[in-house]
Order: structure tokens, then sequence, then C-alpha cells
């Protein structure tokens, strides 16, 4: 026999229920939004709707960085700090700290893509049974996004901000190295902007093909930009920029 259950789970349930049509809009509105066919963040304003949130974020977190956000819903200046070895590593995971919960929308080695926010209650039973839920078709979705959207919000942030000069609008050969590029990736790089193909650049580098794809991939995923098209043609805009080459690259550093 099934334990019953009580009026205060079914009442909660009940008003849970209430909320699935802004529920199945807010999934499809950020599914959308990840394609480039809407905004993203008017998108997360939808899980703002759903659970009791006061002030949401999404940042991209790489070693040896300034977090770099996405967008900032609200006041999240009370957001606590927390490096990669602190957070959790699978994707789709909820940690919390105090009022505050994180989910990991994506994590590599040196990278995380995190949507942290702050509640003004204490969750009920039947909505961090939801917000797990949620979690997990976030973070799916999140690894199906369009390429390069991560790049054109954080641009979008930065001209909000009047700022031009941060980290996240430097060239990728930048000496500051603002994508956290290995040196062989930076390497790679270097010659993805010459034109090479992966095949000419395993050769000039005298590494096999698979190691020099390998590489890209993890260029492709630190830049946010979707190919070996895209890396030029960003090498290429920052060339004609005002950006000067500098005369020591980071790969050159001792």
């Amino acid at each position: 026999m099934q334990d019953p259950i009580s009026p205060s789970k079914q009442s909660d349930g009940t008003r849970l229920l209430a909320k699935m049509p802004q529920v199945l809009r807010f999934i499809a509105t950020w599914a959308a939004a990840l394609q480039g066919q809407g905004n993203l963040e008017q998108a997360a304003k939808g899980l703002m709707s759903i659970l009791p949130i006061s002030a949401l974020r999404i940042k991209r977190l790489t070693e040896n960085m300034q977090p770099r956000r996405l967008f900032t819903l609200g006041d999240c200046s009370a957001f606590p700090s927390k490096g990669l070895d602190e957070l959790p590593n699978p994707m789709g995971s909820i940690s919390q700290d105090e009022n505050r919960r994180r989910i990991m929308l994506a994590r590599a080695p040196d990278q995380a893509d995190i949507l942290e926010f702050s509640l003004n209650r204490a969750l009920t039973d039947a909505e961090n049974e939801l917000l797990a839920l949620l979690a997990t078709a976030l973070a799916e979705s999140w690894l199906l996004r369009r390429p390069g959207l991560v790049q054109r919000c954080l641009s979008e942030q930065n001209n909000r901000k009047g700022s031009s000069n941060r980290d996240e609008d430097l060239p990728i050969l930048h000496y500051s190295n603002p994508f956290n590029l290995s040196r062989s990736e930076f390497r790679v790089c270097t010659l993805i902007g010459q034109g090479l193909t992966a095949k000419h650049i395993a050769k000039a580098l005298g590494l096999s093909e698979a190691t020099i794809r390998s590489h890209q991939r993890a260029i492709y995923a630190k830049t946010d930009l979707g190919g070996q098209i895209e890396v030029m043609f960003h090498l290429q805009k920052c060339a004609n920029s005002n950006w000067a080459a500098p005369e020591q690259t980071f790969a050159a550093r001792a």
C-alpha cells in the first residue's frame, strides 16, 4: 500500500501543475534561443516566472581568468566566486550555496558554462524535483546550441557596458591569451589563420592529423566559434582592426 500524499504536497503539486504551460513555453523558448531564433536573455526570464528566482546569470569560467558573463538579470553582486575545482563535474548537476543554486551547463577540464541564480525563498519538494528535470534539459540543449552563440552574447554584454577593451573582445592570438589556449592550440590557430588545412598543419608541426584535429576541436570549444572558416574570419577581422600584433606572442613566450 502506498503512503498517502499529504494535503500540503497535494496543494504544492497542484500549483506546480498549473504552471506546466509556462514550463513548456520556457523550454521551447530556451531551445529556440540557443539556435539563434530569439534572445537568450529573454528566454531565461521564463525560468524566473516558474521558480522564485530574484537574480540570475550565465557565465563562462576558465582557468586563471576572470569569469565572463553572458548576461545578468537582477542583482548578482552578492554571488560568491567559485573556481573550477570547486564546481561539480557532471553536466546538468546542481550545487547550492545558502539561497543560491548553480546548474552546470557544460564542463571541460579547463572551462565551464554555468547558470546560477538566487532564490526569494526555499524551494518546495515539488519545485526541487522540477528543477532537477529542468537542469538536465537546459544542459542537454546547451550542448546543441548554435556555434558562435556565446561570443555573440559576450559581445552584446560588452556593448551595453560601453567597454571595448575587456578580455573577451581581444583577438584570439592576443599575447594575453584571452581564450586560455594551450601553446599547441595557439600554434595551430596561427596556422589556421594562414589558411592551412589540418593535413598541412600536421606536416608543418610534425604531428599527426588526428592530433591537429583534436587541437582544432579544443580551439572551437574555447572560442565558441563554429569551425575553421569562422576562426579564419575572426583572425582576418582582427588583423584589419586597430589591434596591433605584438612582437612577442603567447606561443613564443618562454
